[in-house]
């Protein structure tokens, strides 16, 4: 199993995965709405922590909890995940009160400073379903740009975006 560091920003924490975070990560993933933008399917807290550990052991991920650095609770997840030999870039906040209001981009900002810096990965990709509006702009306030269209998760066309770091 992989350590990776506790990461720091103003408002948020980004720090591994606890077993503890997966009744949370389930509750955010109850979230209709949420699973329809993101492409995840609802799942129980035992197999949150299975996909947790197996993402754990994964050498070509890196994944994280967002936290509020406040409070200490979890709000969301990020990850960068080589595909292809390609990084792929994901984030989710999960807690509904915590959605626009900067977390995401501090999380982002913050963990692709990591890859650059520590991992030395050069460029993220990002792939996002069309319809994903508030997806596509929070990646355009980054300065993603798009590049095409893929299709992945059962079919569906993704829009692609890219980001040199």
């Amino acid at each position: 199993m992989r350590l990776l560091p506790v990461l720091h920003g103003s408002r948020i924490i980004l720090r591994p995965f606890d077993s503890r975070d997966a009744v949370d990560y389930s509750v955010w993933l109850k979230d209709e709405y949420l699973c329809r933008m993101v492409g995840e399917s609802q799942l129980a807290p035992s197999e949150v922590v299975e996909k947790q550990r197996m993402w754990a052991r994964d050498d070509k991920m890196v994944e994280y909890i967002i936290a509020d650095k406040a409070s200490g609770r979890p709000i969301g997840d990020i990850s960068v995940k080589l595909e292809n030999g390609k990084p792929k870039f994901g984030l989710m906040i999960g807690d509904q009160r915590y959605r626009n209001d900067g977390y995401g981009t501090e999380a982002a900002e913050c963990l692709m400073s990591y890859v650059k810096g520590v991992l030395g990965m050069q460029e993220v990709y990002a792939e996002i379903f069309p319809f994903n509006r508030e997806s596509i702009l929070f990646h355009e306030k980054l300065r993603f740009s798009k590049v095409g269209t893929s299709v992945v998760d059962k079919n569906r066309d993704c829009v692609v975006y890219y980001r040199h770091l």
